[in-house]
């Protein structure tokens, strides 16, 4: 079994070539690959396998010779104890070379720590305490807690000499012989290339081989090391211990958070983080030692996510993430999670009241590591999955598991950390009738799941109004909570806690709610606001901007993307449209959700669109950043009746994205997460439209089609909102150029349902398909024409910088592709109409004809001085001089050729200019007055040129001809240029 475990080399996750990686970690690499016993392992299952033996059992001295292991191991706190053997390795003293002798003695010593590390870390995870106890006494109690600390303490110091050790050798490139002199200026020609491209790329790649080569090895003090090499290469030690090591026992685990964690201060026992002082018992040293106290947080992450493996007596080693477990380990599991789940949100509490254990701290940003709080949320949200895994066997419900975790954990909570208290008992006095949804049966499961859910997030509220105070304060949820306080990443991890627990609903609405909470949570009120924790660091200023795209991200993931706002045909009269798009997995936002400013527009949507319109979190995004960001100058004709900002802002938008600098990155993260749902939205339709639809019979034909109309209905109305403000999303016109993309895919599979309706025409004027197709023509079709025109125009960015030629090609060839395809839909609904009309149904292809070909994309701005100026550039009249003069070198050097047929050519161009001349239209006199030239000027000009032609015919090829093309050439390039 040892011998199949899967070891993590460490150099296989680094993609770095051997020349380019540092020496100190090239000998680490070198290190790891020595290390071929998986010793962690073996004394992991010696551990459990001990576990399963009484006192009485022969069985109990392999438990004495574990325990026996870990007091010596502790007992032997002294690093270099364990290097001594390196100085009577006759292996290494045999190496004659200074440099290889020192790299190999780093090597042997970084193998040993590495050991040394793992091993200390494998017996810590044997500690016992029975129900808080050893034996009969305290004594042993406190010999158990000093066995833990100086177990800890041996694994950080082996991975800090390590990582020293690693540190203390930096690269020193060796002296040079002297370069070769250059040439003397006056024996460099200035007209010729003696080096070209290929001869300067070899060059500098020769002589950074040469500098390679050249570079050498040395050491430095430890006073001397670099501080951010001496922390990456900790970290780097760190993760590769974890990689060779297994999930640590999960009681050692669930018996340390309640010893050292926050439950400590229950108790009395601890008043105040010490910070490690030696003044205090073990206890409460480890309590005040911060690594120690993210050690025990990370190895519940490893565990609870399926990162590390698991050692269980009776079961193959195997991680908890596997999508097919055993029944042993499913129990394990759930067993897990359930015993952690409470105290890792008590440790999260209690964090949150330490300002430097947060992320709102002020230091925070310039150290890589997560601060306390994230972690153990981070890991509360891993046991919150656990609870979610999927156990047909068990006897409750994914939704019961969950919620009993949380309300436990809540309940643990309140008691834990008594400032908590009142904030989570506000809402957990609240009923399940107040989280009930109108017209739909929820299961009571998922009830006592949402009632657990709302202290987390919900709008805003308040409380009853008090006896001695007039006016209620509002109370907010726990994310709006740590946004108010700038608590920035424990607010991201807060979102994917509740997006974890929100996918063991069963009703698609309880979703959709959250996702509408979501948007509104930095709804903060006017009055005195108070949260859940009680937390006061808002008069910390913070510098950073809230990472909205992720929030978003979860927030359109809970409203199924596009599919959460697109109509679905359903046959028959219905009267709870709710339940029956519940049925199919499909939610229907409450208006009542929204803002009270929001409620009227979107009646009035609703109304307009005959209920083919859905406004979900999509849309309202999209309109809040239109609000927000504002429309474009090009766009100013093409919005009839604009929005006021009031009716379609959001305080999630406004509170983050706004005009500064900083918030560029999230415009930008922002548009592809639109761009993503709209691609989302396609590949629906395109399936439907591709796949399916050409085999349907008529009697299912005319749903499919239905539904596929609605899907790009609502695709198009996240299009047009989103084109006015697309040139404020970013500063290269990348959002812009992907919402044309998208409009090319939309036109391409409109066509191809277009063209299904040749074989039931009538279907056409179904109330799906009329909506869609009279928005594309009135309001979709002039955004993107507008768009198309902003795309043309925009070179620069705000900045003042040039956008790269390729960007600006890559923008031609997609505005290009998009014009041919409404060519080909153009073309698709004429025939469609065709048919129409010869099925009888003239006022229906009156209509198409009427309203839909009508073509807005095509309109092309001319202005008459660049007209003219191109004109004048192209004049015959230098071409006129130059082949004169090629003319007569071409008749001294060559024949002419046969003069009849030279008068045979003539005579025909004459009488084609007559009848040219005789039936003038009226495309020629407006070139005539754009030009104003005269018509005798032009006839003139065109004589000579036909002249120069036949002249040209007539000399044949000659060297004066091929240069003078040439030249020609070169200035229609510089002037294309």
């Amino acid at each position: 079994i040892i011998s199949k475990i899967p070891q993590r080399h460490v150099q296989a996750k680094r993609g770095k070539s051997k020349k380019t990686v540092p020496i100190g970690q090239m000998l680490f690499n070198e290190a790891m690959s020595r290390i071929n016993e998986p010793l962690s392992f073996l004394v992991a299952s010696c551990a459990a396998a001990a576990s399963l033996s009484n006192d009485n059992d022969a069985q109990n001295e392999l438990k004495k010779a574990v325990t026996q292991l870990r007091r010596r191991m502790a007992a032997c706190s002294d690093i270099d104890e364990y290097l001594e053997w390196l100085k009577s390795n006759k292996q290494i003293f045999d190496i004659k070379d200074n440099s290889k002798r020192v790299e190999e003695m780093a090597v042997f010593k970084i193998s040993t720590l590495v050991s040394v590390a793992v091993l200390a870390e494998a017996v810590l995870s044997t500690c016992e305490w029975e129900n808080d106890n050893v034996v009969d006494s305290e004594d042993d109690v406190e010999v158990t807690n000093q066995e833990v600390e100086d177990l800890f303490n041996l694994r950080i110091d082996a991975i800090d000499r390590a990582a020293e050790i690693m540190s203390s050798f930096v690269s020193q490139k060796s002296k040079k012989a002297p370069s070769k002199k250059s040439k003397k200026l006056k024996q460099v020609d200035g007209n010729s290339q003696d080096e070209s491209k290929e001869s300067k790329k070899a060059t500098k790649k020769a002589k950074k081989c040469e500098d390679e080569d050249n570079a050498s090895y040395t050491t430095v003090k430890s006073s001397d090391i670099n501080a951010t090499t001496l922390a990456r290469n900790k970290k780097l030690v760190g993760e590769a211990v974890h990689d060779v090591s297994p999930s640590m026992n999960k009681e050692f685990l669930s018996r340390s958070l309640r010893r050292f964690g926050a439950s400590t201060t229950k108790k009395g026992e601890v008043d105040e983080m010490f910070d490690g002082e030696e003044s205090t018992d073990a206890a409460t040293r480890l309590y005040g030692c911060v690594p120690f106290r993210r050690f025990l947080l990370t190895k519940s992450i490893l565990m609870t996510s399926g990162s590390s493996l698991i050692v269980t007596p009776g079961v193959r080693f195997c991680s908890l993430d596997e999508p097919e477990l055993d029944e042993k380990l499913v129990s394990f599991r759930l067993a897990t999670c359930f015993s952690m789940g409470p105290l890792l949100l008590s440790e999260f509490c209690s964090n949150c009241y330490r300002l430097d254990k947060t992320s709102a701290a002020p230091n925070h940003s310039l150290s890589s590591d997560p601060s306390l709080a994230q972690l153990s949320l981070r890991a509360f949200n891993f046991c919150v999955r656990g609870m979610n895994f999927h156990a047909p066997n068990h006897p409750m419900s994914r939704a019961k598991r969950v919620g009993a975790l949380i309300s436990m954990s809540i309940r643990m909570a309140s008691s834990v950390v008594p400032a908590s208290k009142d904030g989570w008992s506000f809402y957990l006095a609240l009923k399940n009738d107040a989280v009930k949804i109108k017209g739909i049966d929820v299961p009571v499961d998922a009830l006592e799941l949402k009632k657990s859910l709302i202290p987390f997030i919900s709008p805003l509220s308040t409380f009853k109004p008090l006896e001695d105070d007039g006016e209620a304060p509002n109370r907010l949820c726990l994310f709006s909570e740590l946004i108010l306080n700038a608590m920035y990443a424990e607010a991201l991890e807060c979102s994917q806690l509740i997006y974890a627990a929100a996918s063991a609903f069963s009703e698609p609405n309880m979703r959709e709610q959250l996702s509408c909470a979501f948007m509104r949570a930095w709804e903060m009120g006017k009055g005195h606001n108070v949260g859940v924790l009680g937390l006061d660091f808002t008069d910390m200023e913070s510098d950073e901007v809230f990472p909205l795209s992720a929030v978003m991200d979860v927030t359109l993931q809970l409203n199924h993307q596009l599919d959460g706002e697109t109509h679905v045909p359903l046959l028959g009269p219905l009267k709870n449209v709710r339940a029956a798009r519940s049925a199919m997995g499909l939610p229907l936002t409450m208006i009542e959700n929204w803002p009270n400013k929001h409620q009227e527009r979107l009646q009035r949507e609703i109304k307009k669109s005959g209920g083919c319109s859905i406004t979900g979190a999509v849309q309202q995004l999209v309109s809040a950043l239109h609000g927000t960001l504002g429309g474009g100058e090009h766009f100013s004709d093409e919005i009839e009746n604009p929005l006021t900002t009031k009716q379609v802002k959001l305080a999630c938008v406004k509170a983050v994205i706004d005009s500064s600098d900083d918030s560029a990155k999230e415009r930008a993260a922002l548009g592809g997460m639109i761009f993503s749902s709209i691609e989302a939205g396609l590949d629906n339709a395109d399936f439907v439209a591709l796949k399916m639809i050409p085999h349907m019979k008529a009697s299912s034909l005319d749903l499919a089609q239905r539904f596929v109309s609605s899907i790009l209905f609502s695709v198009s109305k996240v299009i047009s909102t989103s084109a006015p403000f697309a040139e404020n999303v970013d500063c290269n016109a990348t959002f812009s150029s992907s919402l044309l993309k998208s409009t090319r895919r939309l036109y391409s599979i409109l066509v191809r349902l277009i063209l299904s309706y040749m074989s039931n025409p009538e279907s056409l004027a179904s109330k799906e398909t009329k909506c869609f197709l009279d928005y594309i023509t009135a309001t979709f079709m002039p955004r993107i024409s507008a768009l198309l025109l902003a795309l043309s125009k925009q070179t620069m960015t705000k900045d003042g910088k040039f956008i790269a030629e390729s960007k600006i090609e890559s923008h031609g060839k997609i505005s290009a592709l998009l014009v041919f395809e409404k060519e080909k839909l153009d073309n698709a609904l004429l025939k469609v109409g065709a048919k129409l009309k010869s099925a009888g149904l003239e006022e229906e292809s009156a209509w198409l004809e009427e309203q839909v070909v009508a073509v807005h994309s095509r309109d092309f701005e001319i202005n008459t001085d660049e007209v003219e100026n191109a004109m004048a550039m192209e004049a015959p009249k230098e071409k006129k001089t130059k082949k004169a003069a090629g003319a007569k070198r071409k008749v001294k050097s060559e024949p002419s050729k046969d003069a009849k047929k030279k008068k045979k050519k003539q005579k025909a161009e004459v009488e084609e200019e007559e009848e040219d001349g005789e039936e003038m239209n009226d495309s020629d006199a407006v070139a005539e007055v754009v030009n104003g030239e005269s018509d005798e000027e032009g006839d003139s000009d065109e004589e000579s040129e036909e002249e120069e032609d036949e002249s040209d015919e007539d000399n044949g090829i000659s060297l004066g001809n091929l240069t003078e093309e040439m030249g020609s050439e070169s200035e229609e390039a510089e002037f294309s240029d």
